[in-house]
């Protein structure tokens, strides 16, 4: 599995690459190159669980509780969503100092 997953990761990069996006004169993206073809077809985790659960509705209270046994903080967090968190910073930005550097280096 792991072989698998360094495979693919090797190849992104080449990938990515190829893809690159178009941008208009002001260096905004141009709408729809980005990302052309949109997400990969197929199902996702959430579906096929969904799927499998509709299908075997005897297995879910099973599938609930491994689920809140193993990963309770998720399950907490799903059920009342995410706690706020704060996303400033307690230290000193010193603008001059970087302004400088990037003239000195230019």
């Amino acid at each position: 599995m792991d072989k698998v997953k360094n495979e693919n990761m090797r190849k992104a990069p080449d990938k990515q690459v190829n893809n690159k996006v178009i941008r208009n004169e002001k260096g905004q993206i141009i709408k729809g190159t980005a990302n052309p073809h949109g997400r990969p077809r197929g199902k996702t985790i959430k579906e096929m669980v969904r799927k499998y659960l509709e299908e075997h509705p005897e297995d879910m209270k099973g599938f609930v509780e491994h689920f809140v046994r193993k990963n309770r903080e998720l399950a907490w967090q799903m059920m009342e969503g995410r706690p706020k968190e704060s996303v400033g910073h307690s230290g000193e930005i010193n603008i001059g100092r970087l302004l400088d550097e990037i003239e000195k280096n230019e």
